[in-house]
Parts: structure tokens; sequence; C-alpha cells
């Protein structure tokens, strides 16, 4: 990773989306040390990303919005396979916000949908009816 064009990207970012491992090196690279919580928060308020999401597979996501931080829990899901669970959240979570939604209001949806995509093989499985109806597609 080129440490410029990190800075350079936060700095212009207008929404974040990382991950922990990803929280690691960028924090590492800013020098930066302590919680994840603290870290993350402080990373969105330093680079005044106005709201990010930190995703943490199993353990849910965090999001910082109106600078508040919420958790919000993985939904319960049977792991079949893990490809695609890191590109679906945030694609809902960029589906919401597209439409006029908080991210901490999309997030229980993005969650559903990362925990269906984790439970079935292939990181584009077909959608399910059920699914469909809910996001109302």
């Amino acid at each position: 990773y080129d440490p410029e064009i990190v800075r350079w990207t936060l700095r212009n970012a207008d929404v974040g989306k990382i991950n922990r491992g990803e929280l690691r090196v960028v924090s590492g690279m800013l020098g930066a040390s302590g919680t994840e919580d603290r870290l993350f928060v402080g990373l969105a308020r330093e680079f005044e990303i106005p709201r990010a999401v930190l995703t943490a597979g199993a353990g849910g996501a965090w999001i910082f919005e109106k600078d508040t931080l919420t958790h919000i829990p993985a939904h319960p899901a049977d792991l079949v396979d893990a490809v695609g669970a890191g590109d679906a959240f945030p694609a809902m979570m960029v589906r919401g916000i597209a439409r006029g939604r908080t991210m901490v209001g999309t997030a229980p949806q993005a969650a559903n949908v990362a925990a269906w995509v984790v439970s079935a093989t292939g990181a584009t499985p077909g959608w399910p009816a059920d699914l469909r109806l809910e996001l109302g597609d």
C-alpha cells in the first residue's frame, strides 16, 4: 500500500468501508494505536468521513454516522462459503444510501443479505423469491 494514496483516498471519501484487517494496516501506516472502536472512529473523524462502516464478519458491523457509533449484529447463518459476503454487505449499504436511507437503517437488511450469501455456494448465488420480496425488488 502506498501511504500517500491511502491518505488522499481517506481525505476525499464521502463514505468509508473498512474491515478489521484493513483497519489494523491503515492505523499502523498512520502511526495510530488504540482499541478497534477508537481507531475506527478516530479515522472517520480525522479524515472527516461523515459515514463509515467497519465490517467484522460474524462479529457484525460498526457504523459511524451522524457522529455516533452503532453496532449492528451479524444475521445468524450456516456458513457454507464466505466468498462474496464482504461485497454483499457494502453493496446493500450503498443501495440504501442511494435510496436516501441511513446506514444504520439499512444495515440489518445488509446483514441479512450477507448471511444469505455465506449460506450459499459461490460469490453470486441466485436470489431466492422471499429475499427479493423483502428487498422490494
